[in-house]
């Protein structure tokens, strides 16, 4: 088999993913009222777990245990940022090498690989090894993607990657135990967050790093078509280390996540996220929650983003 099978989503665009997100909410808080009611509140966690077990036979796609509910049954169903999807499914083509930059368990991975089709290549970075593990494992029947167990930087050598948040897909090269505290808080009445109610304890890694420009011209790899960077705050660092190839390739499209509290664990900023893009010669667009670009075309627009966004935002960049 060259390349997974079709990736459309299971379900009907925004509007089910919408409704996806307020019937799990609306479990989470059941559960939560449950938790007093021991043997029934342990009967609805592992009903839902059940539930997310047989999707994952069904699609072939292993998610982790740890995680909440809500994200695995987002990722099963690919109603994960369906609005992102649909903009890498306009974009890539058969033929084109894609980056996969913090892949996770593969959920953009096997995406990329549909799309590229047998005559592309998808390269997927992980550095978390149970995340790796679980990615190996979901991509294990394609033959158009090579697999780096490595965290993206600007120089080739060590890191530490702390564990300590409310999915795997959080870990990070920096650790902030202000903001661990207080997104535990946030989560702790959320019945669907393992982590958060079992209180696992901060696990860390010794990774290996390295720069996108060292790997691929080892690898002799002159350019990239598509790009999806979701580092934890990292991504200001990953572009540092990858400026020779986005120079090289003159028609590359990069999706890359902006999160004003994860990039300040980096001395960082959107501002300085931004200004490096616009200094790599992109145009920079906010893809919003109903699918529509918002362009960043100046700071004001960018501050006024960071200050209106829950969480983290995509953004779609690409080469003037």
């Amino acid at each position: 088999m060259a390349y997974s099978r079709d990736y459309r989503p299971l379900t009907n665009g925004t509007m089910r993913s919408a409704l996806l997100d307020v019937a799990l909410d609306t479990a989470g808080t059941c559960l939560a009222k449950m938790k007093p009611l021991k043997p029934l509140y342990k009967m609805g966690y592992q009903m839902g777990q059940a539930c997310a077990e047989l999707l994952s036979r069904a699609t072939r796609f292993r998610t982790s245990q740890e995680d909440p509910l809500r994200l695995r049954m987002q990722l099963l169903t690919r109603t994960y940022e369906a609005n992102t999807v649909e903009l890498v499914r306009r974009i890539t083509r058969p033929g084109m090498v894609a980056l996969d930059i913090g892949a996770n368990v593969g959920y953009y991975t096997r995406l990329l690989s549909t799309l590229v089709e047998s005559s592309g290549h998808v390269l997927a970075f992980e550095p978390h090894p149970r995340s790796f593990a679980l990615l190996r494992q979901n991509t294990v029947r394609l033959n158009n993607i090579s697999l780096i167990e490595m965290a993206v930087g600007h120089i080739e050598g060590r890191a530490t990657l702390y564990d300590s948040l409310s999915e795997s897909g959080g870990s990070s090269l920096r650790y902030d135990a202000r903001q661990v505290a207080d997104l535990r808080a946030v989560h702790r009445g959320q019945a669907l967050a393992p982590r958060i109610v079992e209180d696992l304890p901060t696990a860390t890694y010794s990774v290996k790093t390295t720069s996108v420009d060292s790997y691929l011209s080892e690898r002799h790899i002159r350019e990239v078509n598509i790009v999806k960077i979701d580092i934890e705050g990292a991504e200001l660092d990953a572009l540092r280390g990858m400026e020779e190839i986005v120079q090289r390739s003159k028609q590359m499209a990069m999706f890359i996540e902006l999160n004003p509290r994860t990039l300040r664990q980096f001395d960082s900023g959107p501002l300085e996220l931004w200004s490096k893009l616009c200094d790599m010669n992109f145009e920079i667009m906010a893809i919003n929650r109903k699918g529509r670009l918002t362009p960043l075309t100046n700071r004001d627009s960018v501050l006024e983003l960071a200050e209106r966004i829950h969480g983290h935002v995509n953004l779609l960049c690409t080469k003037k």
